[in-house]
């Protein structure tokens, strides 16, 4: 749906929902690991009334943003895939290949219909998806999650339309890594 629409709207959207298709596997995945990881620590220990309160409370904040059906916060989702699917590197030369600008301004310019800080800190190597996240999320949420007191961070059409074209190449090359990513030869 993505290619072949011709509004910017559908095609952004389309393609966050191809990243978001793995949302619910990567956070369960990120979320076993961490406990896991808990239980199996040398410091951790099942007769501990202190370990297993403190194991309980990590468990209750990771999953206080879940639903019924077991979804995590979809901003931490999002950095989950883009940290296991798409390599920054990898990102960067995708965008480099469609336009050797669009790197330099997405570390410039924020998405103004969707916030004022959303500019991408490539060279942050430990929170560079965060803010990568960060972007596209907003992004997505300017698009369909508008509200009538937050004026400043809607999409209006009429207005934004080039704006959000320049999104585009983003969540097309992450989509296109996620899917690469998750790929198998048949």
């Amino acid at each position: 749906m993505a290619i072949e629409a011709r509004d910017p709207f559908t095609k952004y959207i389309s393609f966050y929902h191809v990243v978001e298709y793995f949302f619910d596997e990567v956070y369960r995945r990120k979320i076993i690991v961490e406990m896991r990881d808990r239980i199996t620590d040398p410091s951790f220990s099942y007769k501990s009334d202190k370990s297993i309160y403190e194991l309980a409370k990590f468990a209750n904040k990771k999953m206080k943003n879940d639903d019924k059906n077991g979804r995590g916060n979809e901003f931490e989702s999002l950095k989950y895939v883009l940290n296991e699917y798409v390599p920054i590197e990898s990102l960067k030369d995708g965008l480099d290949e469609l336009n050797s600008t669009l790197v330099q301004y997405y570390a410039t310019k924020n998405v103004s219909f969707a916030g004022t800080n959303n500019k991408i800190a490539w060279n942050d190597s430990v929170g560079v998806y965060t803010t990568v996240a960060r972007r596209v999320y907003e992004t997505r949420n300017a698009l369909v999650h508008t509200k009538s007191d937050q004026s400043q961070k809607q999409y209006k059409p009429q207005k934004h339309k080039e704006l959000l074209k320049r999104e585009i190449p983003l969540i097309q090359v992450i989509a296109e890594k996620v899917i690469h990513s998750t790929s198998t030869v048949l």
